[in-house]
């Protein structure tokens, strides 16, 4: 008799593991997607960053846009970029952002001014982009080794 307690309450405890596993697996995620019909600038995002002040910026193949909550508002060289596939978003310590891919653009809030044409970065793609604690930028680039 006592065996058969244990049976059933193992067999009970397995069932509502099971119940409870299955329910959580049919769940649906609430997902919602962007696409360039909501005015996302391209559909190959590359990189992604919310600022210090609340908003989304998307770095797609065909431009950059920056994402309110409700509208999106994108931007390329016709906007003062250096070019229009962005692969790498950076905020620094100043709260201006980077923007790295096809040459190397900073964003003041203000305005776009295209960065490191002297030393050639604006003949290299961007990767990725660091601040360190010491605030040097650091700049990977795709076959032109890193930046500082």
């Amino acid at each position: 008799a006592m065996i058969r307690r244990y049976t059933t309450a193992i067999c009970a405890s397995l069932l509502l593991a099971l119940t409870i596993s299955h329910a959580l697996l049919a769940q649906q995620l609430p997902f919602e997607t962007y696409s360039v019909k909501a005015g996302l600038a391209g559909s190959n995002v590359n990189a992604i960053l919310q600022d210090r002040q609340g908003y989304l910026w998307f770095g797609t193949m065909n431009g950059l846009s920056r994402f309110d909550g409700i509208e999106f508002d994108s931007f390329g060289t016709d906007d003062g970029m250096a070019g229009d596939r962005i692969k790498a978003i950076m905020q620094d310590r100043l709260g201006r952002l980077w923007f790295g891919g096809d040459g190397l653009t900073l964003y003041d809030s203000r305005s776009f001014k295209i960065m490191g044409a002297d030393i050639g970065l604006n003949l290299c793609f961007i990767n990725s982009m660091l601040e360190d604690r010491n605030g040097n930028i650091w700049i990977g680039t795709y076959e032109q080794g890193v930046f500082v």
